[in-house]
C-alpha cells in the first residue's frame, strides 16, 4: 500500500483513500456506533464486509498456553468466571478526553487507577461491584504488564475458570484472545464492538456474547451453560480453534486464516467453512479443507500437507 501511494504521488495521481483499502484491524468499532469517537476520523473505523477483524498481538507465550502446558491443562475448573486486569474505580483520579477523543490520563498511573465511568464501557467495574463477594467469581486486580507474563497468576486464574470476562479497554481489548488460548470460554460484553474473527467464524460455538444490560443475569446464564454440558462442548471447540487466534510460527494459523477469509470473500462466500469435528477450515467451495493444527510429516522432518 505504501509503494502504491508513493507511485501515485510521483505520477501526480491521488493516493488511495484508507476507506477504499482492506484494513486488518483488531478494534471492531464500526462507523454506525458511537465508539468511533476514540478515532481521529471515521475512516479509521472497522467497516464490516470490507475490513478484516484479526487477533491482536499478545498472549503468545507457549508456557501460558493451556493446550501445551500439562499443568495448566490439568487444572480443575473450580470457578465460574474470572477477570484479571484494571478493575478498581478510584474517584480521586481524574481522566479526560482530548480534542481528538483520545485517552489522556494526568500522568502514567497505569490502567488500574483510571476512574472514568466510560472506560471499558463500565462493564468490568459493574461486574466487579456486583459479584466481588460471590465465591463463584474470581477477580485479580493487576496492571497492564500482566498480559506479557508467562506462568502468571493471571493464566492460573484463566485455567481454573469455566468462563472469562472479555470487556474492552479504550475501544477494544485483548482478553477474547487471552481467554481462547487459555482454554477459557470468553464472555464478550462489548456493546457496539466486534471482536477478532467475529464476522468470519461461528463464535457462538466457543464464546458467549451478552449485552451489558444482562450483567445482572450473568450467574444464572453461565450456570445454565455448565449444567447443560454446553460449556464443556464449547471448551472442546477452543482446543480446536485456538491456533486461528495465534500469529507466531510454528503454532500460529492466524496468517493463513487471514488469507482464507480473503479467498472466501473473493469466491462469494460470507465465511470460510469451519468443521469443528474434523478441526479443519475450507476457504472456498473448490478448495480442499486444511487442518487447523499443523501436521508433522511421517519422517518428522517438517510440516506435512494441510
Amino acid at each position: 500500500m505504501e509503494r502504491e501511494a508513493g507511485a501515485a504521488a510521483a505520477s501526480g495521481e491521488p493516493a488511495a483513500d484508507r476507506r477504499s483499502c482492506v484494513a486488518l484491524v483488531a478494534a471492531g468499532r464500526c462507523p454506525e456506533n458511537n465508539m468511533c469517537y476514540f478515532q481521529k476520523a471515521e475512516s479509521d473505523c472497522y467497516v464490516p464486509g470490507k475490513d478484516l477483524l484479526v487477533p491482536p498481538p499478545g498472549f503468545e507465550a507457549p508456557a501460558a498456553l493451556r493446550f501445551l502446558n500439562a499443568e495448566l491443562d490439568a487444572t480443575p475448573r473450580t470457578k465460574l468466571l474470572f477477570f484479571g486486569g484494571a478493575i478498581e474505580y478510584q474517584l480521586e483520579t481524574i481522566c479526560s478526553l482530548n480534542h481528538n477523543g483520545g485517552l489522556t490520563p494526568p500522568d502514567d498511573l497505569g490502567l488500574a487507577t483510571l476512574a472514568c465511568p466510560w472506560y471499558s464501557g463500565g462493564v468490568r467495574q459493574t461486574v466487579y461491584r456486583m459479584y466481588r463477594d460471590d465465591p463463584r467469581f474470581e477477580f485479580l486486580s493487576v496492571g497492564r504488564d500482566v498480559l506479557s507474563k508467562e506462568g502468571s497468576a493471571y493464566m492460573q486464574g484463566v485455567a481454573r475458570s469455566h468462563f472469562c470476562l472479555s470487556p474492552y479497554g479504550v475501544g477494544y481489548g485483548t482478553r477474547t484472545k487471552g481467554s481462547i488460548v487459555g482454554g477459557c470460554i470468553p464472555v464478550i460484553i462489548q456493546d457496539g464492538i466486534k471482536v477478532e474473527w467475529e464476522d468470519d467464524l461461528p463464535m457462538e460455538e466457543f464464546s458467549v456474547r451478552l449485552p451489558s444490560a444482562w450483567i445482572y443475569r450473568l450467574p444464572e446464564t453461565l450456570e445454565a451453560l455448565v449444567a447443560s454440558g454446553r460449556a464443556e462442548t464449547m471448551q472442546s471447540h477452543l482446543r480446536c480453534v485456538w491456533p486461528l487466534f495465534w500469529w507466531k510460527p510454528p503454532l500460529g494459523r492466524a496468517l493463513r486464516m487471514t488469507a482464507c477469509v480473503l479467498a472466501a470473500r473473493a469466491s462469494g462466500l460470507q465465511q470460510p467453512k469451519l468443521d469443528l469435528g474434523a478441526c479443519t477450515v475450507q476457504c472456498t467451495p473448490s478448495s480442499q479443507p486444511w487442518s487447523i493444527h499443523r501436521q508433522r510429516s511421517s519422517s518428522g522432518g517438517g510440516e506435512g500437507a494441510v
